[in-house]
């Protein structure tokens, strides 16, 4: 050090012991970079233990179920079947089973027309729509549903009148919303967002006019995921006359493929669902003849339990108690505090004294150990050479620094200058302190005491010394301008904040309460804003209303950017 007595071998032993931590360099702006300690609230750590509870005995349950099952699979490995591609017609001369249908755009009803008076494509009618501009028909409700695989396709056939053609025609898809959607010509309908599941464009041109054209979009394409069913279907025209018959979708998953684990697995080899749970896409990626005896039991219970038909019945409302329950927990898991911690590496990096202190220059000459100034005491005996041990050294009650850093910093946050008044440097360089021996005997205290800082606080804001009235005559103001000798009180003894919640607690309105989220009270309109971003989820101040406006400002929100 440029002027108090730590060499460089001593700074490097000092940055020894922090050189070995496991923690990632860049947080990638998250919320909350592990490692982290949660800590639960009593209520919320007795909610947690209940829900967990609940979910080990669902699962028990599931596993008790599983347990009965008495399954042969239909097909032996030797006789896999080939998925090959198959189509399931949904619409054609009327609509699914259960289907309620619909219109926007001022019809009545769905109208269907007849051959050879007007183009069919398949069966005796096709369904027709005139539109001036935006007009819609469709169905909600269909039961059975489709049911969506990966790398299904939907398809549908259309014909457009050559002597009214629209400017655009969509398809929208139902699986409990109809944020799926794809079309085709002109960006005329504005529903969803364009470029994304929501608006998805096939084609910027129509399909070809006065004859019957089948149009087919993929579910991916769509934002439809495997394991989703479609229960709706909608055609939407911008304008035109248009002619729609025969759709449905084309699969690669054969019946088989819900009652034989064999042929559900040939399924999967051709075409992987994207949407199952990971351990078990790795499995199905794994040569069969290569998976160990419990991969080959994760996969039979997965598919008895989610796919098979014969069996999913019994475990699918057991799974859906059980989503319930974990999505309880996630979002009670969100709620509970966490705060930040660190992590060291299970084994530490060697530390050398760096030439000049240029990072990669190391003196390989100069190996060194975590460690600290020989100024200062040593470690006690068998302490760790981590920072564990270097956090047991710093608040050893022999240290002579920590404390009295610490409640010189409190005595500033009293009377605006500490007993040392260079709070920030207790070196060579540093103010002597004002009052040593109470500087020493403030330390002792706060040791004492178990390093109680409310006790000190109010230690010190009871004291005659700051009870005294900040008055002065000119001769004492003359002598000691800055009041180091402390012959009256503090002129200022509150900052912005003890100023609110004093005027709150004068006024009978400041709530107690201990503990909660963060805060939005009033303040003058556009000072959020002048620290906005425009992007951020903050962007908008909105005012909370109700005991929030009167909260301690401890839990007023504070936004740094």
């Amino acid at each position: 050090h440029k002027f108090d007595p730590i060499s460089q071998k001593e700074f490097y032993q000092m940055f020894a012991y922090f050189f070995s931590m496991a923690d990632p360099v860049m947080d990638g702006n998250a919320l909350l970079t592990p490692p982290v300690v949660k800590i639960p609230s009593p209520e919320q750590k007795a909610e947690m233990q209940k829900l967990n509870a609940e979910r080990a005995a669902i699962q028990k349950q599931i596993d008790q179920a599983f347990a009965k099952v008495q399954y042969v699979d239909p097909l032996c490995a030797q006789h896999a079947p080939e998925p090959t591609w198959h189509e399931t017609v949904w619409i054609d001369d009327d609509l699914p089973p259960g289907a309620k249908p619909a219109v926007a755009g001022g019809a009545s009803k769905w109208e269907f027309v007849t051959k050879p008076d007007h183009p069919v494509f398949s069966g005796q009618r096709s369904t027709r729509r005139r539109a001036k501009e935006l007009a819609q028909h469709f169905f909600t409700e269909a039961s059975p549903g489709l049911r969506i695989h990966a790398g299904d396709v939907l398809f549908a056939h259309v014909f457009i009148d050559p002597k009214d053609p629209p400017q655009e025609i969509m398809l929208q898809f139902n699986d409990g919303n109809w944020e799926h959607r794809a079309y085709w010509g002109a960006n005329k309908i504005d529903w969803g967002k364009d470029g994304t599941p929501s608006r998805r464009q096939i084609s910027d041109s129509l399909p070809e006019a006065g004859r019957w054209v089948r149009v087919e979009v993929p579910v991916g394409q769509v934002g439809l995921k495997p394991g989703s069913v479609l229960n709706g279907w909608a055609f939407t025209q911008f304008g035109g006359t248009v002619y729609w018959d025969k759709a449905g979708i084309k699969s690669r998953v054969p019946p088989e493929g819900f009652h034989s684990l064999v042929a559900w697995q040939a399924v999967q080899k051709a075409a992987l669902d994207s949407s199952l749970p990971k351990p078990i896409q790795e499995i199905l990626k794994t040569d069969r003849t290569k998976r160990t005896e419990a991969q080959k039991q994760q996969l039979r219970r997965y598919f008895l339990e989610h796919v098979c038909v014969k069996t999913r019945d019994v475990f699918q409302p057991l799974h859906k108690r059980l989503q319930a329950i974990q999505k309880r927990i996630a979002d009670l898991d969100k709620q509970i505090p966490a705060t930040l911690v660190s992590k060291d590496l299970e084994k530490p990096r060697e530390v050398y004294v760096l030439r000049r202190g240029e990072y990669d220059k190391p003196d390989k000459n100069q190996k060194v150990e975590p460690g600290v100034p020989a100024c200062l005491p040593p470690l006690p005996d068998g302490a760790p050479p981590n920072r564990l041990g270097l956090a047991r050294w710093l608040v050893d009650p022999q240290h002579p620094l920590t404390a009295r850093v610490t409640v010189n910093r409190f005595w500033q946050q009293v009377f605006g200058t500490g007993l040392v008044k260079t709070a920030e440097d207790f070196g060579s360089q540093g103010d002597w302190p004002s009052h040593p021996k109470l500087l020493d005997w403030l330390a002792r205290e706060f040791i004492d005491c178990g390093w109680n800082v409310k006790h000190m606080m109010k230690l010190i804001v009871t004291s005659a010394t700051y009870r005294q009235s900040s008055r002065v005559t000119p001769e004492k103001y003359r002598r000691d301008p800055e009041n180091r000798l402390l012959a009256r009180g503090p002129r200022f003894r509150m900052d912005a904040e003890m100023i609110r919640d004093c005027a709150l607690a004068y006024s009978g309105l400041l709530v107690k309460k201990i503990g909660g989220k963060s805060v939005k009270p009033y303040q003058p309109p556009g000072l959020w804003e002048a620290v906005g971003y425009t992007s951020s989820n903050t962007a908008k101040f909105v005012q909370d209303h109700g005991e929030a406006l009167y909260r301690r400002s401890l839990y007023t929100f504070w936004k740094r950017t």
